[in-house]
């Protein structure tokens, strides 16, 4: 999505009290390693989560962070930002939604990115599909995260999405990653992607297992370099 035809993502105001707030990065060129490795160094400390997400609706497509305010201030000028309104919260509730959590299978011990883009099948103009990366950087001085990937996928049409889904839920599998099976219902998963909640680790490790997995900040951009 350009950001100067993003009608359904209004620009946010800027006298909310909210430390966190979504960001349009409208240099995604300029999203590169270097920058993955300040937002580490900058969240490390404080161990604050933060995520970043791929938007796709029709044939437009937008990069954005859901990070501190603090925080963006530092990287702002190199990436240019544009601060929006939470997209999650207003798409969601008109449209059909399907939503799942994508994690490492059980066959790999760790992530080793991708060595091209991820293929993303084509949309109708009335149809989106999000792409969630949760961070928590890890306490090291190397860019290293713990990641947790949530995805949705919605439409007018219940048969136009899943028509589409197959090829959806097969992106990251030639890299190791697949689709978690379902402890949670739907709309709580939807709810989790609202609220950018990370998994607790014991949860991760009992309940939800494979929901979590180490990436280099090296791998991780592999994760949002989509073919679009």
């Amino acid at each position: 999505m350009a950001y100067h035809s993003m009608g359904d993502f209004r620009e946010k105001p800027s006298n909310l009290s909210s430390d966190y707030s979504l960001y349009l990065i409208k240099n995604k060129a300029a999203f590169n390693e270097s920058i993955l490795h300040q937002l580490h160094q900058f969240n490390r400390e404080k161990k604050r989560v933060f995520s970043i997400e791929r938007l796709f609706k029709g044939n437009q497509s937008a990069l954005v962070l859901h990070i501190s305010r603090e925080v963006i201030g530092k990287i702002a000028n190199a990436i240019d930002i544009l601060e929006l309104e939470d997209y999650s919260l207003k798409s969601s509730q008109s449209k059909v939604a399907i939503s799942w959590e994508v994690g490492l299978k059980s066959s790999h011990k760790s992530f080793g990115g991708f060595s091209s883009p991820l293929p993303i099948p084509k949309l109708n103009f009335n149809q989106e599909f999000w792409w969630q990366l949760l961070l928590e950087p890890l306490d090291t001085n190397e860019s290293l995260f713990q990641v947790e990937i949530r995805a949705v996928l919605m439409g007018d049409d219940n048969s136009q999405i899943k028509e589409i889904l197959p090829d959806i839920l097969r992106i990251g599998n030639e890299g190791g990653l697949g689709v978690l099976p379902s402890v949670y219902a739907p709309s709580q998963l939807l709810s989790f992607y609202n609220q950018r909640s990370f998994t607790p680790a014991v949860l991760a490790k009992t309940l939800n297992k494979g929901a979590t997995f180490r990436s280099s900040g090296h791998h991780l951009l592999s994760l949002i370099n989509f073919g679009d």
